[in-house]
């Protein structure tokens, strides 16, 4: 993390992170997480590498995508919601 706070939640387990920390999420393992009050800046990094076409393709859309959309876009990468909302 490079600025601000996150909550995490990692296969069940919640980590709150702030500057200078790091988490790993491991592939497949349910996650979510939210920025806490203020701005947070963050460094992720992905590997394998492939993830960045679902960035391009979401930043694409430019915030005028239907829920289907983007819910396709998804399905495409192998992005599976573990709670849609």
């Amino acid at each position: 993390m490079l600025a601000g706070h996150y909550r995490f939640d990692i296969g069940g387990e919640v980590i709150v992170a702030g500057p200078g920390d790091h988490v790993f999420i491991g592939r497949g393992v349910p996650h979510d997480f939210i920025v806490g009050t203020g701005a947070g800046r963050a460094l992720f990094v992905f590997s394998p590498g492939g993830i960045e076409d679902y960035f391009r393709g979401l930043a694409a859309m430019d915030g005028a995508a239907s829920p289907v959309a983007v819910d396709e876009l998804k399905r495409r990468h192998h992005i599976d919601p573990v709670n849609p909302s």
